[in-house]
């Protein structure tokens, strides 16, 4: 099939030359010109080409904000900006431009951009036989594979970091400031937008490679991580969070998994300062649940259930004193007084690692237990 194009250009010599250049092509058909920004917008929504030349400097709305407003519309659409002026490059790459061509738009340099739109499509409709889903592995090491298992390799550490950032905090998009600030912030403000272009690049060129285009979109001076086609655990486990806090029925055994599954804290692998308010948080969360099925089990006279539930949930919380009170009350009915008391010693020495003494509840229930 065809390529078809658009075409947007104020100057109709312009849009008439490209049409030209265009035809001289037997891979593109034209659909439409315009010399009007916001005629062109209505037509290339409802037109739905493959690709779009949008130039830049135009009366009303500059072609960049055009490009901004066709991307949260067609997220496919292939956009290759036009222009006399070389200044607009950096804005260009943020709007993941196919292209930027400088005026006057030379044949050769018309046609090599056509051909890299036919390959990426070629690409694409390949991969597209097969549903594309990406799995996200946050809890624990930070992992990403492809549909097929092929690893994400990162190039650099700070594109891992943004990477990451965008998908803990990037539901509604993350402005490009806040990036800049937190990955950052010793950097003076043109230098870490130099440092955040780099890694977008990156990361756009690694998703590419293995077939997820246009997952990385950048409008209204924020960038947006398409999460539809992945598969990932830390949304998912706050999914069922968030379906038990509202009533919405929740099996067990899925909120068992929420606690009992994943082995590993919040992107444990990652030092990052920005995560630990979120870690600390799914920690607390997973600690709750985990305590009411422990309630559960033993209402079901499930000890060794939740005998486990405990240990897991010291694991994440050496703390707890109501995960240990639970722990040393199961010994005792079980007739193990030794265990009950390791227990107990266990918790007195987390606690003194923190110069604090326990609860105190937690010394009258072992009072109680221990009375003759």
């Amino acid at each position: 099939m065809p390529i078809s194009v658009y075409i947007l250009d104020d100057e109709v010599h312009a849009v008439n030359l490209l049409q030209y250049l265009l035809a001289q092509i037997p891979e593109v058909q034209v659909m439409g010109s315009s010399e009007r920004p916001q005629i062109a917008l209505d037509e290339i929504k409802q037109l739905k080409p493959d690709l779009a030349f949008l130039d830049i400097e135009m009366p009303g709305m500059m072609g960049i904000e055009l490009g901004s407003l066709l991307r949260q519309a067609l997220p496919t659409l292939e956009i290759v900006y036009t222009t006399a002026h070389q200044q607009y490059a950096v804005e260009a790459f943020e709007q993941d431009a196919m292209d930027y061509i400088l005026k006057p738009i030379d044949q050769n340099r018309l046609v090599n951009t056509i051909q890299r739109i036919e390959k990426r499509r070629q690409r694409q409709n390949q991969k597209s036989v097969r549903s594309m889903n990406m799995h996200v592995q946050m809890l624990g090491a930070f992992d990403i594979y492809s549909e097929q298992n092929q690893r994400l390799k990162w190039r650099t550490a700070k594109e891992k970091e943004l990477f990451a950032y965008l998908l803990v905090k990037g539901k509604n998009g993350v402005h490009r400031d806040e990036l800049l600030e937190v990955l950052w912030p010793e950097e003076d403000y043109q230098r870490a937008k130099g440092y955040l272009h780099t890694c977008v690049s990156y990361i756009r060129k690694d998703l590419r490679a293995l077939g997820y285009s246009k997952m990385l979109t950048y409008a209204s001076e924020k960038y947006y991580l398409d999460q539809t086609a992945m598969t990932i655990d830390y949304a998912k486990c706050l999914e069922w969070v968030e379906n038990w806090r509202n009533g919405k029925g929740q099996s067990y055994r899925q909120m068992e998994d929420s606690v009992m599954k994943y082995e590993g804290e919040l992107l444990e692998d990652c030092d990052y300062v920005w995560i630990e308010q979120e870690r600390q948080q799914l920690r607390r969360t997973r600690i709750e649940i985990g305590l009411q099925l422990v309630k559960r089990d033993l209402g079901n006279e499930d000890r060794d259930q939740a005998l486990r539930k405990l240990q897991k949930i010291i694991q994440m919380d050496p703390y707890s004193e109501e995960a240990y009170r639970q722990l040393m009350l199961i010994y005792q009915q079980q007739g193990k007084h030794d265990e009950a008391l390791r227990v107990y010693q266990q918790l007195i020495e987390a606690l003194n690692e923190l110069d604090i003494e326990p609860s105190p509840i937690t010394t009258q229930f072992f009072a109680m237990m221990t009375k003759p």
